[in-house]
Parts: C-alpha cells; sequence; structure tokens
C-alpha cells in the first residue's frame, strides 16, 4: 500500500517525506458563523510526512481548520494546497469536493456501521471509488494487519469495544492510500489506560507508515506525543507555533503559558534580576532587558517551585493540598499572591512553610501598560 506524500506501508516513511517539504500550505484562513470570528487569518505550512497538533481550549478554532482543510466547510478567504495542489483559493473560487482531496478522516465518533462486518467498515472508501474486489480484499486485509486487527474481516461491528472502534476508524481512514489522514479528537471517548495504549500504537505507526497528518486535541500529552510541531490557538487565532518542547518549556504569551498550567502573575520590573510581585514581594529572575518600572507577565511552571523548610526563599503558607497518586498538587499563598505546586507525594504537617523557584526557570514576559 503506497500513500502520495508519505511512503509505502512497511517501508521507512521518514526518508520519502525529506523529499519534498510543505506538503501542507495554509494561507489567510479566515471563517465566521454570522458575528462570531472562527478563523481570523491563520495561516501555517506542514511538511510531507510530518504530524501537525492544532492545540487549543474548546471554541479555539481547531475543529474549524480541519473541517476547512477537509472541505467540510468553505472559508471566507484564504488559499489551502496539498501536495502541490491547490484544493481551495477563495480569489480564485476553487473548491476542490472532499472525495476529490484524497485525505482520510478519523471524527471523535468514529462513525462505525454497526450493521456491516469490520472488513465492510474499513472497505467502504475503496467501494465507493469502485475499487476492483480482488483490490478491495487486500488492502483491506493489510489495513486492519497494520492496525493490529489481522483476521477481523469478517467479525461484527456490533461486539467493538471502543478501542477496537477506534481502530477499526484508523484502518477505514489509511486502506485507500490517502495524501493527508485529518484526526479529530479520536481519543475524547476512550478510558484513560486505552486512550496511553493507543497513543503509544498510533505514534509506532505514523513513523513506520511516514503519513502526513493534522490531529485536533485539546490533550497535551496527545499533541506532544504525535505531532511534530503544535499549533496553538485562541478565539480563531493562531497564539504560538513550534515544536512541543518550545511551545511547553518556552511559551511566547501568558495564554499560552496559563494553557499548559504555568502559574501566570503579573508584576512590574524592580531590577535587572527582581521582579516585584506585590508591595514588599520581590522575586529573584534570570537576566533580562526590561527597564525598571516596566510592567511584565511572570510564568512559573509549577513543578519548578519548590517547598523548604527553614529561613530561605518566600514565606507562605499552604492553603490546601492534594493528593495525585505520583504527585501531590499544593496552593500556596505568599501574601496576596496565590501559587499551584507540584511536589513529590508527602504529607506536610504545618501550614507555614517557604518556597524557592529557580531564577531562571522564571519567564519574563512584557505587559501592556494599563
Amino acid at each position: 500500500m503506497h500513500m502520495p506524500g508519505g511512503n509505502a506501508i512497511g517501508g521507512v516513511g521518514p526518508q520519502l517525506a525529506a523529499d519534498a517539504a510543505a506538503f501542507i500550505s495554509v494561507s489567510g484562513l479566515s471563517k465566521s458563523y454570522g458575528a462570531f470570528q472562527a478563523l481570523a487569518d491563520v495561516s501555517f505550512s506542514i511538511d510531507a510526512g510530518q504530524g501537525l497538533a492544532l492545540l487549543g481550549p474548546s471554541g479555539c478554532g481547531k475543529t474549524t481548520i480541519l473541517r476547512c482543510i477537509a472541505g467540510l466547510e468553505t472559508p471566507d478567504t484564504g488559499r489551502i494546497e496539498i501536495g502541490g495542489v491547490t484544493v481551495f483559493d477563495a480569489q480564485k473560487k476553487i473548491d476542490l469536493a472532499p472525495e476529490r482531496r484524497e485525505l482520510g478522516i478519523v471524527f471523535q465518533s468514529y462513525a462505525i456501521w454497526p450493521h456491516m462486518s469490520v472488513g465492510e467498515n474499513v472497505g467502504l472508501p475503496l467501494k465507493v471509488r469502485r475499487v476492483a474486489g480482488a483490490e478491495i480484499t487486500r488492502r483491506i486485509d493489510e489495513a486492519l494487519a497494520l492496525v493490529g486487527l489481522k483476521g477481523w474481516h469478517e467479525r461484527s461491528a456490533m461486539a467493538l469495544s471502543g478501542g477496537q472502534q477506534q481502530r477499526i476508524a484508523l484502518a477505514r481512514a489509511i486502506v485507500h492510500q490517502p495524501r493527508l489522514v485529518l484526526f479529530d479528537e479520536p481519543m475524547s471517548n476512550l478510558d484513560t489506560q486505552l486512550r496511553e495504549d493507543m497513543r503509544v500504537d498510533l505514534r509506532l505507526m505514523q513513523e513506520r507508515i511516514g503519513f502526513t497528518s493534522v490531529y485536533v486535541t485539546h490533550d497535551h500529552g496527545e499533541a506532544f506525543s504525535l505531532a511534530r510541531d503544535v499549533l496553538v490557538m485562541n478565539h480563531g487565532k493562531v497564539e504560538m507555533k513550534g515544536e512541543p518542547h518550545q511551545v511547553y518549556f518556552n511559551p511566547a504569551t501568558p495564554f499560552v503559558a496559563k494553557f499548559f498550567g504555568y502559574n501566570v502573575v503579573e508584576g512590574v520590573v524592580a531590577s535587572a534580576q527582581e521582579i516585584e510581585l506585590a508591595p514588599g514581594l520581590r522575586l529573584a529572575v534570570g537576566p533580562h532587558l526590561l527597564p525598571p518600572g516596566a510592567p511584565v507577565t511572570l510564568c512559573v511552571r509549577k513543578e519548578d517551585i519548590s517547598l523548604v523548610d527553614g529561613d530561605s526563599g518566600l514565606a507562605c503558607e499552604i492553603e490546601t493540598q492534594l493528593f495525585q497518586g505520583g504527585h501531590d498538587e499544593l496552593v500556596v499563598a505568599c501574601g496576596p499572591l496565590r501559587l499551584r505546586v507540584i511536589q513529590p507525594p508527602r504529607r506536610i504537617p504545618h501550614k507555614d512553610i517557604r518556597l524557592t523557584i529557580p531564577p531562571e526557570r522564571c519567564i519574563v514576559l512584557a505587559r501592556p501598560a494599563q
């Protein structure tokens, strides 16, 4: 089985992927529903054989982007190119039908037909395309083997578990050798352990086939595990794009930091190495170029805060402590400042404690003056 823009199933996908950059190009995409603007001038590109995760809270526009790429929504402005072919151009009035865009989609609901067998579900895209019967059988068997369901051709779809439905939906998405596979939160209906297992299986499949993908999710772990690049969306706009490590450890805006669970607090520059968070409450930070008195936003990961006994650090009071299995999450108050802290699980018998934060772990972002 060969996928244009990717590689043959069972081959080495990344080698071919390196030969054709910018397999998907999205430029100036906008979409409104009445007075609500779902997308505002969105642009990005994806290299061949690579994955992009569209990440953000509900209503940020990530699913609208995916549906525009698929041809299920018509943008108001912009241009979309897939594999060198323009599938949408608002100015030139080009809008290819979904079936002509040569892509596969795995929906959140899986959309499995209960009255069909597993093989009939998987082979439906081939039947619609009038592929010969012998070729349909061969491709179904190959796709089922790839998702770990070899020999399931004749089984009834009525008896499938959630994880099995997800695998059937994935097999159906790739059986017709699409140029691109789109995933619309396909694991949101699975329980935690099954979601983790499927995340690993899907990553292994991506590495084996080398297909190009767009993955819509609100789950950080899924985005980081399954995509080379992450696009963080906020109110229909691109807030930040980068590799998983970059967007997580170096958030470019307070929104990105808060979305990834950082403590986000406002303050002013007291000196080249100190931020004043409240009257009389200062925190040492790494070197920066902002002048004294400049308003800033300080972003600190919960994991980078240490609670210590003794005289060093900022005095604080524990408001609550939550056991989370592998760690504890605490809410502490330093005067008017409230911070969330992740620590190894240990019961702290007293409320008064001190905290320390390595200055180099403090991200200082310029904030517009009020």
